[in-house]
């Protein structure tokens, strides 16, 4: 998998997707995004949004990529810009749970901001299925400014959260 990123980022390819990130090609491609390659999708097996950033880390670690912990983490945050993890749920349907901003490195983790979230209201007996509504978390993205900048325009009442007080609360940081 390694060589095939190396040789999709020789060809100039303008997008990479792995579909299943698991070893030394995560060190290729984290190394790539973080030089400024956009257009790149992976995806990786994980418990919780923070999780896959664990992963990934230990993924690079583990394959090759020897840097100190704080430049991977570095690299991490200047290579990913967006989140979105996907769960089971009791139902057995898998949905969007979060969709988080990456928004640096503090120097001890990586910043994460939900942008919006899966609201669960509950099980419905009859029917057997998990209730809820996708909704904002009430904070705007930061890389807006890059969207406009190749003519994506979003209303600004999208990002606007139904509920003030999940905007408010500190536990609804990640």
């Amino acid at each position: 998998m390694r060589e095939l990123v190396l040789y999709a980022l020789r060809m100039g390819s303008e997008r990479i997707i792995l579909g299943d990130c698991r070893g030394d090609e995560v060190g290729e491609l984290l190394r790539a995004m973080s030089n400024g390659y956009s257009g790149s999708l992976l995806n990786v097996y994980a418990t919780s949004p923070r999780a896959s950033l664990t992963h990934l880390e230990t993924m690079a670690l583990a394959n090759g990529v020897q840097p100190a912990v704080k430049l991977l983490r570095t690299q991490l945050a200047g290579a990913l810009q967006v989140i979105v993890y996907l769960a089971r749920l009791q139902d057995g349907t898998r949905k969007v749970l979060n969709i988080l901003e990456v928004q640096g490195f503090d120097g001890v983790s990586l910043k994460l901001q939900s942008i919006f979230h899966f609201r669960n209201a509950g099980f419905d007996a009859p029917s057997g299925k998990v209730e809820g509504d996708f909704e904002a978390s009430g904070f705007s993205p930061t890389f807006l400014s890059r969207f406009e900048a190749s003519s994506i325009r979003l209303a600004a009442e999208m990002f606007t959260c139904p509920q003030s007080s999940y905007a408010q609360s500190p536990q609804n940081r990640v």
